[in-house]
């Protein structure tokens, strides 16, 4: 069986649910994010966003963490709803949510990197880090990597 979807930015994920088998999960055009099963492309559950979904999704045990260009959300695992949004002041930029430290963090177009607490949205701590957009984030154990838009590469220890 084939699916044709408009999807948009998310070829996207292939997730092992906490309690379930293999799912893939694709947000489109039409501001819907799909929780489909990986064997044969089922639909499980649709969910309408208000937001389209943009880039690829991080995902831990609390669910999946969408970006659009004005927020970011946790969308439970079964996706049946959305359980926090944060808005940007500006324009998210960075084209994945970083999981770090129990911190959901995220750049903007005004190259400040922001630090969301992973269960509620809050910010727990922000920093402008350049003047350029932020456009990705990489980490290790003790340190944020946040390349710019200009090719700059910032190492943070916050």
């Amino acid at each position: 069986m084939i699916r044709a979807f408009d999807a948009l930015s998310l070829p996207l994920l292939r997730w092992l649910d906490p309690s379930q088998s293999p799912v893939i999960v694709v947000g489109t055009e039409g501001k819907k994010l799909y929780r489909l099963r990986a064997s044969d492309g089922k639909v499980l559950r649709t969910l309408q966003l208000d937001v389209v979904p943009e880039d690829t999704p991080a995902t831990d045990d609390r669910g999946i963490y969408v970006m659009s260009e004005k927020q970011v959300m946790l969308v439970d695992p079964k996706v049946t709803h959305v359980v926090w949004r944060a808005e940007s002041k500006s324009k998210w930029t960075s084209p994945r949510p970083r999981l770090w430290r129990g911190w959901v963090v995220v750049g903007d177009r005004d190259g400040t990197l922001f630090a969301l607490d992973e269960a509620t949205g809050s910010v727990v701590w922000s920093q402008n880090v350049h003047d350029k957009a932020i456009r990705g984030i990489g980490s290790n154990e003790s340190t944020l990597y946040v390349g710019t838009i200009d090719g700059k590469v910032i190492a943070l220890r916050p």
